[in-house]
This record gives structure tokens, C-alpha cells and sequence, in this order.
């Protein structure tokens, strides 16, 4: 048993495989306390505690039980979106298209209308997600209406529309283009937006949006830059699509990257949907997926592990998921169908990966029996099988010989 033992932890090295961990999965909605309403997004303040926005009121986790604060009468309590400013005050989108903040010292909400006397349809229209800067300047991105500047002290707004849609498109189309998902800031306070037009950035508030794009648009041609949602990792930014998998833009080179999690439906606008992106150390993107949940791509291996291919826990997502948050302890909140769904994952102790053999006496079965190893060789005995297993460290070549 020991030598087996000994096996699964050093045969690691004899082929590249993926880690498989484990999982963890507790799920909250109405039967089993969670608080009643459907979740919109989560959030997770400088506090420490966890924030989900829904459909019933801001609710607060601190760890043991659900805590739901509601807005004032006359205001709705639906919330959308979620974010946080320098004082700790939480601030939020509503449904019907308006601002509200939270004060969790005095639990006191403030509402917000957004207005601007070139649209006066922008106090209903929807917003998508906020974003502070680190001058404490809140943008908004905005269903239909491109990249919103909001100034909390004078309650004024400035819009910057997308600049570069195609003219070709229809104008309830264009307008659909002019839709601003996700937003984050470099270390040069350039902001990068994720939009259904594209990658975006905004070198600073008296500028104008430009477009970083892999190749011009083909208008009505099926495209892969319908971007949902963005993270910043170092020189590069990491970008969910619908139908266009995973991409990388390289902003040194200007080089991108694309991975398809199905390279078998390339061009269906059912598969490929990456909505979330999460950096959890140096090589692991968790991802939410609109046709495969959740998952976690790989960047040394580029490869996608989908937690579904593997966990036969009932309570875990098998299609959609959305809302993806990575809170301080390393554990990851997601929503699906109407509920709150904690991921706490644990390494596998050893990786496993079967030594294939020439022959077996015993047909599928057959034993590892030893391994010894130096710094240059490895040697496997077998039980039932083909003999001893010479590996070289260094050339990476096998030799069999059988007794």
C-alpha cells in the first residue's frame, strides 16, 4: 500500500496531466436559509463581509447567517449592480435604472436619479455594472448608452458613447453595440472596458473611447468580441465573450489569444459563453459560463477544467452561471437558477496518471509493484503486465524490458 502511495505521488512527472481538485458545494436559496428574492450579482466589501444584490434588497453574509437591508419607501429595492467607494459606502444600481448608496455604519440609503439634457431617457435606462477609479471617480456602464461619468458631489453625468461601431449596422442594432459590461483600471489609470462592441479604453476623462481590435469589423459576420466581462493580469487583460470563448490582448505586443472551451461549435451563439473571470493566483482563470457553469481555465496548460465533468454533486450547475466572485478566503460564489452557490475547492493530495503497458496477464488489471528513483532515472515494476520500466529523466525516453 505504501509503494502504491509512493507511486500516485511521484508518476506526476511521467506525463502532463491536469489537476482535478475537489469540491465543496453549499447552496443557499429560500429551503435552506438563504433569504427570499432572485440574486443579481455579488459583492465583497473591504470589510470582509459578502454582498449579494437581489431582487428583494441588499443582502449582507457574515459568515453565519443573512442579514437584508431594504431601500426607502417610494424607492425600488431591486438591485443589479454592486461596488464600493473609499469611505466604505456601498453603492448600487436598481432595476429601474437609477443609483442608490449604502452607509452600513448608519444603514441609511441615499437614491440617485441619472440625468443628462442631451437624453432624457438615460434615468430608466439599464445598467450593466459600476466601477471606481482610483481618483474615487464612479463610471457606469450603460445598457445602449456607451460609458457614463457620474460626479457623486455635483449628482452631473457625462457620457461617452462607443465611437466606432459599424455604420452598417441597423440603428436598433447600433444601439445595441453601444452596451459598456465590465470595467477596470491599469496601473496607468487607463481604463479598459469589456463592451458588445469590443475591447474599449479610455486614456482619461477629457479623452475619448478607442477601440483595441484583433481585426476590423465585418459587419453581419458572426463575431467573437462580444465581450462580457474582463480581468487585468499584469500586461495583459483576460476577456469572457458570448459565443467567443476565452481571449488575451497583450497590451505590449498587441497580440491576442482566443481558446474555445468547445472547438467542435465554433460559430454556434449557444456554446463558448464566458460571462465572468476571477484571477485566483498566478495560473488559474475561474470562469462562469452561460452553456457549461463553472470551471477554471488553466493558463500554463491552456487548458479548460468544467466542474461538470466531473463532480456528480446534484446541487452543482450544469449549464448557466453568472455572477462569479472569488472571495478573500479563496472560495468562489456564483449564481444559478435562482440561487447562491459557495465553491470551496481543496487541492488533490497527488495527481493520477495510469502507466500504460505493452501486455497484461490479467487483462485490464495488473499491479505498479516498486518505483525507485535518482536524480536521472525512474524504474516501475509491474505485476500481471510487461516487466520492469526504465524512464530517463532526461531524454524522456522509455525502455521496457520484460521478464
Amino acid at each position: 500500500m505504501l509503494r502504491m502511495l509512493l507511486f500516485f505521488l511521484l508518476i506526476s512527472s511521467l506525463a502532463r496531466a491536469q489537476e482535478r481538485p475537489s469540491v465543496r458545494l453549499t447552496v443557499y436559496d429560500e429551503a435552506n436559509g438563504g433569504p427570499q428574492g432572485l440574486y443579481n450579482c455579488i459583492f465583497q466589501s473591504t470589510s470582509g463581509f459578502l454582498w449579494f444584490g437581489s431582487s428583494n434588497g441588499l443582502v449582507r453574509y457574515d459568515g453565519y447567517g443573512f442579514t437584508v437591508f431594504r431601500n426607502e419607501k417610494g424607492y425600488s429595492s431591486n438591485i443589479t449592480n454592486l461596488t464600493e467607494d473609499g469611505g466604505g459606502r456601498l453603492w448600487m444600481s436598481l432595476a429601474e435604472g437609477s443609483l442608490a448608496k449604502f452607509d452600513p455604519a448608519a444603514s441609511r440609503f441615499t437614491n440617485y436619479a441619472l440625468k443628462n439634457s442631451s437624453d432624457p431617457t438615460l434615468q430608466t435606462a439599464q445598467i450593466m455594472t459600476l466601477f471606481f477609479d482610483r481618483k474615487a471617480r464612479l463610471w457606469i456602464g450603460m445598457a445602449q448608452k456607451g460609458l457614463l461619468l457620474f460626479d457623486t458631489t455635483k449628482k452631473t453625468t457625462r457620457i461617452y458613447p462607443l465611437t466606432d461601431i459599424h455604420p452598417a449596422y441597423a440603428v436598433a442594432l447600433n444601439k445595441i453595440y453601444n452596451t459598456v459590461y465590465a470595467i477596470q483600471e491599469d496601473a496607468q489609470e487607463k481604463l479598459w472596458l469589456a463592451t458588445h462592441d469590443g475591447l474599449y479604453t479610455l486614456a482619461g476623462p477629457n479623452s475619448a473611447l478607442k477601440p483595441i481590435r484583433e481585426r476590423p469589423v465585418v459587419p453581419h459576420s458572426f463575431r467573437k468580441d462580444l465581450f462580457n466581462g474582463l480581468v487585468l493580469d499584469g500586461d495583459s487583460i483576460w476577456l469572457g465573450a458570448w459565443a467567443g470563448g476565452l481571449s488575451c490582448y497583450h497590451m505590449k505586443s498587441g497580440k491576442w489569444d482566443r481558446y474555445f472551451s468547445d472547438s467542435t461549435s465554433i460559430g454556434k451563439s449557444t456554446t463558448n459563453i464566458i460571462n465572468a473571470l476571477a484571477l485566483k493566483g498566478r495560473n488559474q482563470l475561474w470562469l462562469s459560463s452561460g452553456d457549461q457553469a463553472l470551471g477554471v481555465f488553466d493558463k500554463p496548460s491552456k487548458r479548460f477544467l468544467f466542474f461538470r465533468e466531473y463532480v456528480t454533486d446534484p446541487d452543482l450547475p450544469r449549464t448557466e452561471a453568472w455572477g462569479l466572485k472569488l472571495d478573500k478566503d479563496g472560495n468562489a460564489w456564483a449564481i444559478s437558477a435562482q440561487r447562491l452557490i459557495k465553491i470551496q475547492v481543496n487541492r488533490t493530495p497527488f495527481y493520477f496518471t495510469s502507466l500504460p503497458v505493452s501486455r497484461s496477464d490479467n487483462q485490464a488489471d495488473y499491479n505498479l509493484t516498486d518505483l525507485w528513483e535518482n536524480e536521472n532515472i525512474r524504474i516501475i515494476t509491474t505485476e500481471y503486465a510487461d516487466g520492469i520500466h526504465v524512464y530517463d529523466k532526461h531524454s524522456g525516453k522509455q525502455a521496457i524490458f520484460k521478464v
